[in-house]
């Protein structure tokens, strides 16, 4: 299985620009100050959001939403869109 490692920025709101399956995408992770958390989105390269929102559980990886609706990275992506 691969795998691709996101290096994020030591700030509370940071955008990012990766290439995922050959295809570049920016991603935005922010910091939740209220709830304690952190949440990602995923946008194309127009800044146009994919899916937005998402809370980052520690130790908890929902295959069932994740792999299939937010990280599909061929051409349906937009279909899975979540705004």
């Amino acid at each position: 299985m691969e795998y691709t490692i996101i290096e994020v920025p030591d700030l509370n709101d940071s955008m990012s620009r990766v290439v995922l399956n050959g295809k570049a995408y920016l991603i935005r992770f922010t910091w939740n100050d209220h709830g304690g958390f952190w949440k990602f989105g995923l946008y194309d390269t127009q800044s146009q959001p994919i899916v937005i929102g998402i809370k980052i559980v520690p130790r908890f990886l929902r295959r069932d939403r994740v792999a299939k609706r937010c990280f599909r990275c061929d051409d349906q992506a937009g279909a899975h869109r979540e705004e």
